[in-house]
């Protein structure tokens, strides 16, 4: 399997700054250059700034949720095959199949375990993203 020659890039959004911190902290534990965003377009900004490997996606935010952000990179053609892993309290099988259809990588439910977040960025930092 590659792997990345470099610290794997994550962008964490969420409009919640403790969850941002919490995502950052275990991100950043597991080797990661992080940054982040408070909302979905804030988001996109920075995603055509930063060039990240994986995207933290919350789905409930202000000016962009985070369904029609990931639904947006997905259309990029220079992100579009970037990790978007939403993370949200939303958890039925119809949110995690709505988070699918428009392009996630993956889900991860709220309160999300730290370690299993760790463990996740690992994975994606050994498959070369």
């Amino acid at each position: 399997m590659p792997h990345l020659t470099r610290p794997l890039r994550v962008l964490c959004v969420d409009d919640d700054a403790v969850a941002r911190e919490l995502m950052q902290g275990a991100c950043r534990a597991a080797g990661a250059d992080v940054r982040c965003a408070g909302d979905g377009a804030a988001a996109l900004r920075e995603a055509r700034a930063f060039r990240p490997d994986l995207v933290l996606l919350d789905v409930v935010m202000p000016v962009l949720d985070g369904l029609s952000a990931c639904r947006m990179l997905r259309g990029d053609p220079e992100l579009c095959g970037v990790a978007i892993h939403v993370v949200s309290s939303r958890t039925t099988p119809a949110d995690r199949d709505a988070a699918l259809r428009v392009g996630a990588s993956g889900f991860l439910a709220k309160p999300f375990s730290v370690a299993a977040l760790v463990a996740l960025v690992g994975r994606i930092a050994l498959a070369g993203a």
